[in-house]
């Protein structure tokens, strides 16, 4: 009796656990469910793949954004495999080989962007992004989970701001180059008249002709930075190993004469390798110099020192000057496309200068800023790609 009075003890145990289990069952059942809805909530599909057992599931927003909407959701492996079939032909292998590469690599997360049919007959693009949530002793992943997301409209968007840029540079390439040539003639021939006619005509006269002068002058000045905007684009070349020390020479001899004529002193050392279109590189250090130049304290001649350091994935320069400076309200506004500070009487441009530099640096995956105190100097900072 005693015996079977443990074996009771014994089964009961057992029958407690299995209702424990079982509950545990229900409440990671309940959680997955929970975290699935928050995931559809976003917009997104979520799949999960043990490659080992070469069994998988996918959510029913997963499976739309792939371009599925039967009632009756196929299996993850049926959905890849149409998906594969259904994916744009210029994007299958490397969608393939990026898939492979992750399964194999040390790395714990992988995004690929590829075009798949829709329902519709179109193309619509989709963004992947997978994790490794374990791997074996070989470094192999065996079990994935990831995302999917829908982002046919950001690159809808992505493109006709790209179509735009492009129309507006063409634009600005074409309104100022056809305006070149109206203009060089209005400057030639005031010109003539200010040099027949000064003195023959009343004081206003020589006022007025001086003022057509000038204008026209400053005109073809400005259609000219404005050339120079458009072919930072227009004539950009590929990014490639570039030595900015030898870059810094060169810019050097090139303003040699302007730096001799403010009594100029220029210092820079070895500087790192970057990854840089090098005519572009040559054209920010000669804005930036010759920002120096121009924005020289009265009191005491212009010294430009540029340094670089190495941070992260980038290389830091640094164009310091000991010149007027930059009230901390205009930091950000002078890198506006003709943002002037100061008249004309005071200092000539069309504050182009440091658009051109912005522009050269983002298109290079880079930033710019600058730091100064009145009276004292400025440091202008900007960010390239190391090599």
């Amino acid at each position: 009796m005693a015996g079977a009075l443990v074996l009771w003890q014994d089964v009961t145990g057992c029958t407690q656990a299995e209702r424990e289990l079982a509950r545990y069952a229900d409440d990671l059942r309940g959680s997955r469910e929970q975290l699935g809805d928050v995931i559809e909530a976003t917009g997104a599909g979520f799949y999960q793949i043990a490659l080992e057992r070469m069994e998988g599931t996918i959510s029913r927003r997963g499976a739309e954004i792939l371009g599925f909407a039967t009632p009756e959701m196929p299996s993850l492996f049926e959905i890849m495999a149409e998906a594969q079939a259904r994916m744009h032909p210029d994007d299958l292998q490397g969608v393939l080989g990026s898939f492979m590469t992750f399964v194999e690599a040390e790395t714990e997360r992988n995004e690929v962007e590829f075009r798949v049919r829709s329902l519709d007959g179109g193309w619509r693009w989709v963004l992947a992004i997978s994790t490794s949530a374990k791997r074996n002793a070989a470094g192999r992943v065996v079990m994935l989970a990831g995302f999917l997301f829908d982002i046919d409209e950001r690159k809808k968007a992505e493109a006709a701001l790209r179509r735009s840029n492009e129309e507006l540079q063409r634009f600005a390439y074409m309104a100022s180059h056809d305006l070149q040539e109206p203009l060089r003639s209005l400057v030639s021939f005031s010109q003539l008249l200010e040099r027949r006619y000064r003195g023959r005509l009343d004081s206003d006269a020589d006022e007025y002709i001086a003022f057509i002068v000038e204008g026209g002058n400053r005109m073809q000045r400005l259609i000219e930075d404005l050339l120079r905007v458009s072919r930072v684009e227009t004539t950009a070349k590929p990014l490639e190993p570039t030595n900015s020390t030898a870059v810094v020479a060169d810019v050097e001899r090139a303003m040699e004469t302007s730096l001799r004529e403010a009594g100029a002193t220029l210092e820079a050392g070895d500087l790192p390798m970057v990854r840089a279109d090098a005519a572009q590189l040559e054209q920010v250090f000669m804005n930036l110099i010759g920002n120096a130049i121009k924005y020289r304290h009265p009191d005491r001649p212009p010294a430009i020192r540029i340094a670089a350091r190495r941070v992260g994935p980038m290389v830091q320069f640094a164009v310091q000057d000991n010149g007027i400076g930059i009230e901390p309200e205009y930091h950000d506004l002078i890198f506006e496309m003709f943002r002037r500070l100061h008249t004309h009487d005071e200092y000539e441009g069309t504050g182009i200068g440091l658009a051109v530099v912005l522009k050269i640096v983002e298109r290079h995956g880079g930033k710019v800023w600058v730091e100064s105190t009145p009276g004292e100097g400025s440091t202008f900072i900007f960010t390239l790609p190391a090599a």
